[in-house]
């Protein structure tokens, strides 16, 4: 059978008109389409897929699937492209093509990864996210101008891109940006990456990692610094926590290059803490730590540290030789720093607020100030061991003083001598000190051989001369070089060898010329020194020579003495090996005068003068008699003002006020104005004469300032306005109360607002200055005359006034503090009678007198007293009817003497009441008690003695006294030499017909602290002779110290009578006596005479016996005396009372005035001439009636 079919046709292919990615199936549907004719008989078709893959062949007879769903074929395509599909139909009568376009492309969802933040200048990965099957083309933008671009990729090809790299160079914010592509698909992407500096922990510094501090103070100062010069970290936060609970978060924070970042904390507390810093930035972090000890302290816990010892090296230095260093180098130490450490536990700074008074032992002494820092240096310059001390204070006054002793340089070298003789001297040097087991090279400063064993070496000088040796002493790495401090020196013993010799060994003087040699007879010695003391009494300075001595050139002295007498001269002259002390004695001599000199020599010299003050009366004596009685004696006094020195000294035209002044000057009070003077007298005779100088110190006292009413004043509110008084109790202490025209008044007044005494004082006390009380100026108005003003008291409780009182030169200050009272009580003054002005004198009474101002006839004031004494800081009351004269309900207040403390402060207070006032007033007067002279000492010589024939000299040295002061202070009162007045008087036990009686004679009373060559009178035989030399040393307030000491004073053989008939031991007596007299007299001293008369009366005794009844004293000064000699009278008795009558001559003589104007005598000239007469009447059947007419 026959079958008829249709050629193929018909026939329809579908495929994807959209890309199909790479290993996906391509579908490819083949069906009938409704026009189709059928039968085609046995359909086929190839298929060539356009890949080069093998072709397909499918068999399509089945009509029903062909016209139905219709034929799937599938084929996956390996590479992108474009394909063409060729579909080949055939059937038994021929074939039929149908060509597809297939689109092979993977779909793009590719984006591009990389790390959003990178280390700018460090590489950045790239790589792609999610890249299809194949290849395709790209461009990335990476935001900094930089692209990367692949447009000629095999897009046939599988995917095969590796990850790359980008470096950022710069820090930044970038945006990045990827553009994918093929023929059928595009895919873009963008995001931005962070290019940042890193922080760098390596190169990054935290101070303090570990500090200890003090508390309170708390402070730290954390500070991080970046030490690598790289670009500074970007975008940075850090987060700070002080381990105390306080923490600043994320705080952003610049690191620079050597720039600080600094984080300030205060510690509020004692402990332990760590502090952290945590730094990050997007693609760095960075932790630093640190240990912080915060301690609490006191003064105590404060310590010192330094190196000790210091080592300190010497050298040397040129040294021109002289007569006192010969050898030409000096050794002298290199200066040395050393550096003081204090401490405080470990902490690593000083609190504040502690201040620091360093004393380095050298001298050099700080002065207090704040002590920031431990450390401290100092300079040395002396190799010495010395005590350091460091006084540390706070705020509160808590203080501390650390000690140490410091050793700077710690090897010596030591000599057992400083010389020895030349070539068999042995000088044994010796080196000490050095730590640990040193070596020693020593070095002798000579070509002599020296035997050295370890620290110690021997060496003999062959040669004169000076050597200054020394030693190297090295342990393991310290060395140090050191000197004898001292050259050592070979030289010549003079023992034996030297004398003192005279041209002429009694000196006639004037002129007083000699020449003193000091000669060596057998050996010649160089540079030897001779110190000589000339033994003069004025001249007590050293002479000195240096030189060689040679048996043909001895040492010359040429010399002036000045004084009389024997002079024991002394010399002692040295060498390097020697010191020869060698004596002798030259007599100098006039035979006009007496040896004992002019004045009290000691002040003589400028550097010594007899202080004394202006506001007293001044006599100068000449103390020297004149042997030659037949000539007649000239005194020529001269006085020189400006006396600094000999150069600078000015002729001062003065007048005695005692004439004719023979040997007495007398300058009066306040004609004498302050300063040095020199005062000369030149005793002369016919042919010869004496001269010798005094150097008197006038000193002016300052002014005496007081307000009347006295410190402390109780002032009437209802009064409104008082008067303030400076001008009638001040006064020039020159001139003494009342003396007041040349004063002047500066006045100062402030109110208080308080009525309290005690604080007012408190004020006055701190300079006028109060934490407690306002403090205001106020204004005096003009009073009738300068030194008085008036005060208007109504605006404040208290007042204080204040006056400065000035003489031109010298001024004093004094304050009134006024308390207001309310009411009307008696208005009461206190007035200083008696010691009780500038400083009370303990040794005195002192006499207050009570005066009320407003009282009427009929008001009668009851009185109270009181005294308080200051005592450490308060006022102290104390028992004061025990001290009192008069009780104290009286209306004047009288202090017996010896009741108050020296030194001290007192507040005597007057309670005054009046039954018709409102109430008792009060009257305060401050006293402040001064000390009287100290710390010296008396002599008297001889001991014992004979009356009228020995006499007796009292020496007094070292008393001091502290002036204005209210303290004692040795070395400041020894500086100061406040003038001092001595008083010097004897004291006789005797047994008169009146009783027992001390008898009292003062034999001098000024500012010299000796008297010499004075007679005294007989002491009592009922009491073994003894008599008491007294000496009062007065200070300028008339406080005094005493000294006493008891001599005895005995009677020269055969002077007294043995009988009634007995006159050769009375002529004798006088004999002795117009010798005396004679010498006295003449030398123009008429107290010299009043004391020799005085002692020769002494020797008068009663003979009478049954004489009638002599007359007494009273019977001479009453006029009442009459002739009492009789027949009876013994001649003993007639003897005695022709020698009283020539005694009463002689003494009523001296006292009378040798021309138109009257002698002046001080008061103890006039008590002097007193005791004589009294000796010279003692005896009362001695008197006569021509004695008796002279009085």
């Amino acid at each position: 059978m026959v079958e008829a079919v249709y050629r193929v046709n018909g026939v329809n292919v579908t495929t994807s008109t959209t890309a199909i990615g790479t290993n996906e199936n391509v579908n490819f549907t083949i069906t009938a389409t409704s026009a189709a004719n059928f039968p085609q008989g046995q359909i086929k078709v190839n298929i060539s897929f356009g890949d080069d893959s093998t072709d397909q062949t499918v068999d399509l007879s089945d009509v029903t699937t062909l016209q139905g769903t219709g034929y799937q074929v599938q084929r996956p395509y390996t590479s992108q492209g474009n394909y063409t599909a060729i579909l080949t139909f055939y059937n038994e009568l021929g074939s039929y093509v149908i060509s597809k376009e297939i689109y092979i492309w993977d779909q793009l969802s590719v984006t591009l990864s990389s790390a959003f933040a990178s280390i700018a200048g460090q590489p950045l990965s790239f790589d792609f996210i999610s890249p299809p099957n194949s290849n395709f083309h790209f461009s990335i933008s990476y935001g900094d101008g930089n692209l990367y671009e692949v447009t000629d990729a095999n897009l046939t090809q599988s995917y095969s891109h590796m990850p790359w790299n980008h470096t950022y160079t710069n820090s930044g914010t970038f945006n990045v940006t990827m553009t994918a592509w093929n023929p059928f698909y595009v895919s873009v992407c963008s995001y931005q990456v962070t290019s940042q500096a890193p922080l760098l922990p390596d190169n990054t510094t935290l101070s303090p990692t570990s500090d200890e501090i003090p508390y309170p103070d708390g402070i730290v100062n954390f500070t991080l610094v970046m030490t690598a010069d790289v670009p500074s970290p970007d975008a940075v936060l850090c987060t700070f926590d002080y381990g105390d609970s306080t923490v600043d978060t994320n705080e952003s924070t610049v690191f620079d290059y050597n720039v600080a970042v600094t984080k300030s904390h205060t510690y509020t507390s004692a402990g332990t803490f760590t502090f952290t810093a945590n730094c990050s930035n997007l693609i760095s972090t960075m932790q630093k730590m640190a240990t912080i000890v915060v301690h609490t302290f006191t003064m105590q816990d404060f310590g010192l540290h330094v190196q000790n010892p210091v080592p300190m090296n010497m050298s040397t230095e040129a040294f021109t030789p002289t007569i006192d260093y010969r050898h030409p180098v000096k050794p002298k130490p290199i200066p040395r720093e050393v550096a003081f450490a204090l401490t405080l536990f470990n902490c690593s700074r000083m609190p504040p607020n502690i201040t620091a008074t360093w004393n380095f032992g050298d001298g050099t002494i700080s002065s207090p100030a704040l002590q920031s820092t431990f450390d401290k240096q100092h300079t040395y310059n002396v190799r010495e061991t010395l005590t350091v001390n460091v006084v540390l204070k706070n705020n509160n006054g808590d203080q501390k003083t650390i000690t140490t002793n410091l050793v700077l340089g710690f090897t010596t070298l030591n000599s057992d001598k400083q010389a020895a003789p030349i070539g068999t001297g042995v000088f044994t040097l010796t080196a000490t000190g050095t730590p640990g087991t040193p070596s020693f090279v020593f070095d002798s400063d000579s070509d002599d051989t020296a035997s050295c064993t370890s620290g110690v070496c021997t060496v003999s000088y062959a040669k004169y001369g000076t050597y200054l040796p020394s030693v190297t002493a090295t342990y393991e790495s310290l060395t140090e070089i050191v000197y004898l401090s001292e050259p050592l020196a070979a030289d010549y013993d003079m023992t034996g060898n030297l004398a003192i010799e005279f041209s002429n060994t009694t000196v006639h003087l004037p002129p007083g010329t000699v020449t003193i040699t000091i000669t060596t007879s057998t050996m010649s010695f160089p540079f030897v020194r001779c110190s000589l003391l000339s033994g003069d009494l004025i001249d007590n300075s050293l002479h000195e020579k240096v030189q060689n001595i040679t048996p043909t050139e001895p040492m010359v002295f040429p010399y002036t003495y000045q004084t009389l007498g024997n002079h024991s001269l002394t010399a002692n002259c040295s060498n390097h090996l020697t010191t020869i002390p060698i004596s002798n004695s030259v007599y100098a001599r006039n035979p006009c005068f007496t040896k004992n000199g002019i004045f009290d020599r000691q002040y003589s010299v400028i550097s010594n003068p007899m202080k004394v003050f202006t506001s007293q009366d001044v006599y100068i004596s000449s103390r020297m008699g004149v042997i030659c009685v037949e000539k007649t004696a000239d005194f020529g006094w001269e006085i020189f003002s400006n006396y600094s020195s000999e150069e600078d000294k000015i002729k001062f035209p003065y007048t005695n006020p005692i004439s004719p002044s023979k040997g007495k000057m007398l300058f009066p009070r306040g004609k004498i104005a302050e300063g040095k003077y020199l005062v000369t007298l030149n005793v002369s005779l016919d042919g010869t004469w004496i001269k010798e100088p005094i150097v008197v110190q006038f000193i002016k006292p300052a002014p005496y300032a007081y307000i009347v009413g006295g410190s402390k004043k109780m002032a009437r509110k209802m009064d409104t306005i008082i008067d303030i008084n400076a001008l009638d109790e001040s006064y020039d202490a020159e001139g003494g109360f009342g003396k007041n025209e040349n004063l002047s008044f500066s006045w100062g007044c402030k109110t208080v607002n308080t009525s309290v005494l005690d604080e007012i004082e408190i004020i006055v006390n701190n300079n006028f200055t109060s934490s407690t009380f306002a403090i205001e100026g106020c204004t005096l108005d003009a009073g009738p005359v300068p030194g008085k003003k008036k005060l208007n008291i109504t605006t404040s409780p208290g007042y204080i006034v204040t006056v400065s009182v000035s003489d031109g030169k010298k001024s004093s200050e004094f304050s009134q503090m006024l308390s207001i009272l309310e009411g009307d009580p008696p208005d009461v003054k206190l007035e200083c009678i008696i010691n009780c002005k500038e400083k009370l004198a303990v040794t005195s009474r002192m006499n207050v007198l009570a005066k009320c101002l407003d009282c009427t006839e009929t008001e009668l004031p009851s009185y109270e007293w009181s005294l308080m004494e200051f005592v450490g800081s308060e006022w102290t009351t104390i028992d004061l009817v025990s001290k009192t004269a008069n009780g104290i309900n009286n209306q004047a207040l009288v202090l017996k003497e010896n009741t108050l403390d020296p030194g001290k402060k007192y507040m005597v207070t007057l309670e005054t009441t009046v039954a018709s006032r409102s109430g008792p007033s009060t009257a305060i007067m401050d006293l402040a008690t001064n000390y009287p002279p100290y710390d010296g000492e008396c002599s008297v010589t001889p001991t014992t003695g004979l009356a009228l024939k020995d006499k007796f000299s009292i020496e007094c040295s070292g008393w001091v006294d502290e002036g204005t002061n209210m303290e004692r202070n040795l070395t400041r009162d020894k500086k100061n030499g406040e003038p001092l007045t001595y008083l010097y008087e004897t004291i006789t036990k005797r047994n008169l017909s009146t009783g027992i009686q001390d008898v009292k004679t003062e034999v001098f009373r000024g500012g010299e602290s000796t008297v010499t060559d004075v007679p005294l009178q007989l002491g009592d035989p009922a009491f073994d002779y003894n008599v008491t030399v007294r000496v009062h040393i007065y200070d300028r307030i008339g406080d005094k110290a005493i000294f006493e000491r008891n001599i005895k004073v005995k009677p020269m053989e055969n002077v007294t009578p043995n009988s009634s008939s007995d006159t050769t031991a009375i002529n004798s007596l006088f004999e002795s006596f117009e010798e005396a007299f004679n010498i006295t007299n003449a030398g123009g001293n008429d107290m010299g005479v009043v004391r020799l008369v005085s002692s020769v009366s002494s020797y008068i005794v009663d003979f009478s016996e049954g004489d009638s009844q002599g007359t007494t004293e009273e019977d001479i000064l009453s006029g009442s005396a009459s002739s009492l000699t009789t027949s009876t009278t013994s001649e003993v008795t007639l003897l005695y009372q022709k020698k009283t009558a020539e005694m009463t001559n002689i003494l009523l003589k001296t006292v009378d005035a040798d021309s138109d104007t009257p002698k002046q005598f001080s008061a103890t000239d006039v008590q002097q001439i007193s005791s004589a007469l009294e000796s010279i009447t003692r005896s009362p059947a001695y008197i006569t009636a021509e004695s008796a007419a002279g009085y």
